[in-house]
């Protein structure tokens, strides 16, 4: 058999249908049929659209689990930085500058 094609893409597909035992890629697992269409001098859609496609590879394929503990926590700490902030400004307001210079600073 031969590897010259028309296409790079089938002479791929060939080396992956090879490398997998003779089973191609597309009848083993398939997550999408449809190709994501982006502008490849975007830096900012072509990295979103490979953190989707990772994101899709690992919980579809995988089965791993989101965990949200990490962004929950930093939500917690802004929460609680922003009630800091409102009670200084509260305390601020009823007490002027020279009287709340201590809890100011």
């Amino acid at each position: 058999s031969s590897l010259w094609f028309s296409s790079p893409h089938q002479w791929l597909s060939k080396i992956v249908e090879r490398s997998f035992g003779g089973y191609p890629a597309q009848v083993r697992w398939k997550i999408d049929d449809k190709p994501i269409k982006i502008d490849k001098w975007d830096g900012a859609a072509v990295k979103n659209a490979l953190d989707d496609a990772a994101k899709k590879v690992l919980l579809e394929k995988y089965g791993y689990e989101e965990n949200y503990g990490l962004i929950d926590g930093r939500l917690l700490i802004c929460t609680i930085s922003c009630l800091f902030a409102i009670v200084a400004l509260i305390w601020d307001y009823m007490h002027p500058f020279p009287e709340s210079k201590n809890v100011l600073a």
